[in-house]
């Protein structure tokens, strides 16, 4: 990790205990995997009671490994207890796979070493990071040489949030999702941010909606601004794949800010 992001780290365990379902926590639990992950080093990343990385290490079999890690010491615990019975080696299950608690700003609270992990995995709960640049530098730590980060079924504002909260739109339609032709801001500009919190040395936690709620619909990026991002914390590419708008729900019960609309898709980062 990067020590300068070392004494903000006390703000990031408050936050995230405070992210439970009674605390009004929503997130889409939707799950994609990529067809070429047999035996690789998998990281599914706040992997909750476990339920992803048993799916994860059905995928990469005997000859791979997965680390599953949630701020949720609970979680951890409930995912250690189900792991004889969901996992395919069942009581040796821990030949194979361990869970352990910890931030995505801080993997080495795991013991995630450097260059250590073939495949990061995480689902839309990577909206509510504390710090989406810090977690995704920490992301790009802990990835070998080729290795790629895995957005499972993310979601993707259709604008972006400037630095007042205002709806800012980078593009419109498939080109701003895809990220072409959008007027990006050069390497160094600065990000935007929403109300402080993607300022890596803020500390300030998500913005909340009207309902009381943390969500991963009010705290999406554009598809733009995600590659950005991705690329300012060390990634050489980013890929969406497929991306549609997202329909048949309504996340913001009418009070999305500035309107907003959705996209979905499967994000794929490479170092």
């Amino acid at each position: 990790m990067n020590e300068r992001f070392a004494a903000s780290l006390a703000p990031d365990l408050s936050y995230y205990a405070a992210l439970s379902p009674a605390a009004g926590f929503q997130a889409r639990c939707a799950m994609s995997i990529p067809a070429d992950i047999e035996g690789k080093r998998v990281l599914d990343v706040c992997c909750r009671k476990g339920k992803g990385a048993f799916a994860l290490a059905d995928a990469v079999g005997p000859s791979g490994y997965v680390i599953g890690v949630d701020p949720d010491t609970d979680n951890v615990a409930a995912a250690c207890a189900a792991a004889p019975k969901n996992h395919w080696a069942g009581s040796s299950w821990e030949h194979h796979l361990r869970f352990s608690p910890a931030i995505p700003e801080n993997l080495s609270q795991a013991c995630i070493e450097d260059a250590s992990i073939d495949l990061v995995y995480i689902n839309s709960v990577l909206n509510l990071a504390w710090s989406l640049p810090v977690s995704l530098a920490e992301f790009a730590r802990v990835l070998a040489p080729g290795g790629r980060l895995w957005v499972a079924q993310g979601v993707f504002a259709a604008d972006d949030l400037d630095a007042q909260g205002e709806r800012a739109v980078i593009g419109d339609g498939a080109d701003a999702a895809l990220g072409n032709d959008v007027g990006l801001p050069g390497a160094g500009a600065p990000l935007a941010h929403r109300g402080g919190r993607d300022s890596a040395l803020s500390g300030h936690a998500p913005m909340v909606g009207e309902s009381g709620s943390i969500d991963v619909f009010s705290q999406a990026h554009s598809c733009a601004a995600f590659e950005r991002m991705c690329l300012e914390a060390g990634f050489s590419s980013v890929s969406f794949s497929p991306i549609a708008p997202l329909v048949g729900e309504d996340p913001c019960d009418g009070e999305c800010p500035g309107g907003a609309t959705f996209w979905l898709a499967d994000a794929c980062a490479t170092i």
